[in-house]
Formats: C-alpha cells, sequence, structure tokens
C-alpha cells in the first residue's frame, strides 16, 4: 500500500477498535450493525489484499554476494573481450 492507502487504512481500523470496545451503545441499530459488518469485510478484503500483493520475497532476492559474484564474473567477461 501507498502513504495515502495507509492512511485510510489505519483510520478504518481505528474506527472499527472504536466500534468494537462500544459495541453495546450501537448494537441495538440494526442498519448501523450491518454497516459495521460491512466495515469488518471490506478491512478483511484490504487486508488480504495487501498480503497477497506484498507477499514474502524470501527466496526471490538475492543477497550482496551473490549479486557481487555475478557482477564479478560479467566483469571479467568483459574485460577478457576488451
Amino acid at each position: 500500500m501507498n502513504e495515502n492507502q495507509n492512511k485510510y487504512y489505519r483510520m478504518f481500523v481505528t474506527t472499527q477498535t472504536t466500534l468494537d470496545e462500544n459495541t453495546d451503545i450501537w448494537s441495538s441499530n440494526v442498519k448501523f450493525a450491518e454497516n459495521k459488518t460491512f466495515l469488518d469485510n471490506e478491512i478483511a478484503l484490504a487486508e488480504a489484499t495487501a498480503e497477497a500483493v506484498s507477499g514474502s520475497s524470501a527466496g526471490r532476492t538475492r543477497n550482496k554476494a551473490q549479486v557481487k559474484d555475478a557482477l564479478e564474473r560479467k566483469l571479467l567477461v568483459i574485460s577478457g573481450t576488451l
């Protein structure tokens, strides 16, 4: 997520937490309860999407030693050609 999306996400999660802490106040209002369920579902969807997009990069990136070794080999080939 970018910074703007993060701001909205944090706002939604803060709202969700506040509503969860004060359930007894709003739970009798059916329409409000429906919207709270919608909010919960949207937050769960955002979390799942963010997790699927970012995922783990383990095994996909090389460490510095591997990059250095590959660069050295390529430079040797280029210098040998020259």
